[in-house]
Protein backbone atom coordinates (compact mmCIF):
# COMPACT_ATOMS: atom_id res chain seq x y z
CA UNK A 1 0.00 0.00 0.00
CA UNK A 2 1.01 3.84 -0.90
CA UNK A 3 2.34 5.62 2.22
CA UNK A 4 1.95 8.89 -0.36
CA UNK A 5 -0.35 10.40 -2.44
CA UNK A 6 0.17 13.65 -4.36
CA UNK A 7 -2.95 16.07 -5.39
CA UNK A 8 -3.46 19.12 -7.38
CA UNK A 9 -5.28 22.07 -6.14
CA UNK A 10 -8.17 22.35 -7.50
CA UNK A 11 -10.75 25.56 -8.45
CA UNK A 12 -13.16 26.38 -5.87
CA UNK A 13 -15.88 29.25 -6.59
CA UNK A 14 -17.56 31.02 -3.43
CA UNK A 15 -14.47 32.24 -1.98
CA UNK A 16 -14.20 35.02 0.53
CA UNK A 17 -12.86 37.67 -2.20
CA UNK A 18 -16.24 36.29 -3.93
CA UNK A 19 -13.57 34.63 -7.35
CA UNK A 20 -12.40 31.12 -8.01
CA UNK A 21 -9.41 30.28 -6.71
CA UNK A 22 -6.89 27.19 -6.50
CA UNK A 23 -7.58 25.51 -3.64
CA UNK A 24 -6.48 22.14 -1.97
CA UNK A 25 -9.66 20.20 -1.74
CA UNK A 26 -8.80 16.20 -1.29
CA UNK A 27 -11.19 13.45 -2.95
CA UNK A 28 -12.54 11.49 0.14
CA UNK A 29 -14.96 8.46 0.26
CA UNK A 30 -17.02 9.10 3.47
CA UNK A 31 -19.32 5.81 4.63
CA UNK A 32 -22.31 5.47 6.58
CA UNK A 33 -25.46 3.53 6.88
CA UNK A 34 -26.44 3.84 3.07
CA UNK A 35 -23.96 3.92 -0.23
CA UNK A 36 -20.47 5.60 0.26
CA UNK A 37 -20.02 9.07 -0.19
CA UNK A 38 -17.72 10.27 -2.75
CA UNK A 39 -17.20 13.98 -1.89
CA UNK A 40 -14.09 16.53 -1.63
CA UNK A 41 -12.92 18.27 1.30
CA UNK A 42 -10.63 21.39 1.92
CA UNK A 43 -7.68 20.28 3.81
CA UNK A 44 -6.83 23.11 5.50
CA UNK A 45 -4.40 23.33 8.35
CA UNK A 46 -5.45 26.67 10.17
CA UNK A 47 -8.83 25.31 11.05
CA UNK A 48 -9.17 23.53 14.82
CA UNK A 49 -11.78 21.16 13.81
CA UNK A 50 -13.03 18.90 11.11
CA UNK A 51 -16.41 20.00 9.63
CA UNK A 52 -19.35 18.00 8.30
CA UNK A 53 -22.48 19.93 6.45
CA UNK A 54 -25.78 18.98 7.35
CA UNK A 55 -26.85 17.27 4.18
CA UNK A 56 -23.77 14.83 4.12
CA UNK A 57 -24.62 14.12 7.53
CA UNK A 58 -28.07 13.43 6.64
CA UNK A 59 -27.53 11.31 3.08
CA UNK A 60 -24.60 9.31 5.79
CA UNK A 61 -27.73 8.48 7.79
CA UNK A 62 -26.42 10.18 10.79
CA UNK A 63 -29.18 11.08 13.17
CA UNK A 64 -29.50 14.96 14.90
CA UNK A 65 -31.33 14.60 17.60
CA UNK A 66 -29.39 11.33 18.92
CA UNK A 67 -25.88 13.42 18.49
CA UNK A 68 -23.81 14.77 20.94
CA UNK A 69 -23.90 18.60 21.04
CA UNK A 70 -20.94 20.27 20.23
CA UNK A 71 -22.40 23.60 20.97
CA UNK A 72 -22.44 26.59 18.45
CA UNK A 73 -19.43 27.29 15.67
CA UNK A 74 -17.72 30.26 15.89
CA UNK A 75 -15.86 31.94 13.01
CA UNK A 76 -16.12 32.20 9.53
CA UNK A 77 -18.34 29.35 9.00
CA UNK A 78 -20.87 30.22 12.42
CA UNK A 79 -23.63 28.21 13.38
CA UNK A 80 -26.07 28.20 15.84
CA UNK A 81 -25.39 24.29 16.57
CA UNK A 82 -22.73 20.74 15.95
CA UNK A 83 -23.11 17.66 16.56
CA UNK A 84 -19.89 14.84 17.32
CA UNK A 85 -20.03 12.73 14.48
CA UNK A 86 -17.96 9.37 13.91
CA UNK A 87 -17.61 8.73 10.18
CA UNK A 88 -15.65 5.83 8.68
CA UNK A 89 -13.38 7.62 5.98
CA UNK A 90 -11.11 6.55 2.95
CA UNK A 91 -8.52 8.91 0.80
CA UNK A 92 -7.31 6.72 -1.89
CA UNK A 93 -5.38 3.96 -1.66
CA UNK A 94 -4.96 4.70 2.01
CA UNK A 95 -6.44 2.57 4.71
CA UNK A 96 -10.57 3.44 5.71
CA UNK A 97 -9.76 5.86 9.38
CA UNK A 98 -12.55 7.26 11.70
CA UNK A 99 -12.43 10.56 11.58
CA UNK A 100 -14.30 12.93 14.20
CA UNK A 101 -16.49 15.70 12.39
CA UNK A 102 -18.73 19.07 13.91
CA UNK A 103 -21.73 17.80 11.85
CA UNK A 104 -23.00 21.76 11.60
CA UNK A 105 -26.86 22.65 11.40
CA UNK A 106 -26.24 24.52 7.82
CA UNK A 107 -24.97 23.65 3.93
CA UNK A 108 -23.75 26.52 3.87
CA UNK A 109 -20.27 25.16 5.49
CA UNK A 110 -18.08 23.15 3.19
CA UNK A 111 -16.22 19.40 3.96
CA UNK A 112 -13.17 20.69 6.00
CA UNK A 113 -10.79 18.64 7.17
CA UNK A 114 -8.85 20.09 9.88
CA UNK A 115 -6.80 19.40 12.69
CA UNK A 116 -9.00 17.35 15.04
CA UNK A 117 -8.69 14.76 13.72
CA UNK A 118 -7.67 14.81 10.19
CA UNK A 119 -4.41 16.23 10.73
CA UNK A 120 -4.09 13.31 13.40
CA UNK A 121 -3.57 10.34 11.20
CA UNK A 122 -1.81 12.09 7.96
CA UNK A 123 1.28 14.50 7.67
CA UNK A 124 0.45 17.03 5.30
CA UNK A 125 2.88 18.85 2.66
CA UNK A 126 1.39 21.69 0.87
CA UNK A 127 3.54 22.98 -2.11
CA UNK A 128 1.51 25.98 -3.05
CA UNK A 129 3.98 27.19 -5.77
CA UNK A 130 3.54 24.10 -7.62
CA UNK A 131 -0.26 24.28 -6.91
CA UNK A 132 -0.45 20.42 -5.53
CA UNK A 133 -0.29 18.92 -1.86
CA UNK A 134 0.70 16.08 -0.63
CA UNK A 135 -0.78 13.61 2.13
CA UNK A 136 1.00 10.72 4.03
CA UNK A 137 -0.57 8.19 6.51
CA UNK A 138 1.26 8.14 9.58
CA UNK A 139 2.19 5.12 11.17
Amino acid sequence: MNRKARFPYVTASGTASGKSELQPYLPICLFGRGMPIEAYGLVDSVRRQTFCPYGVGVNLGLNWSKGISCGPIKGAFACDQSRAANVLCKVGQFKSVNLIFAWVDSDDVPLILGQTDFFLFYNVCFFASEKAFEITLKN
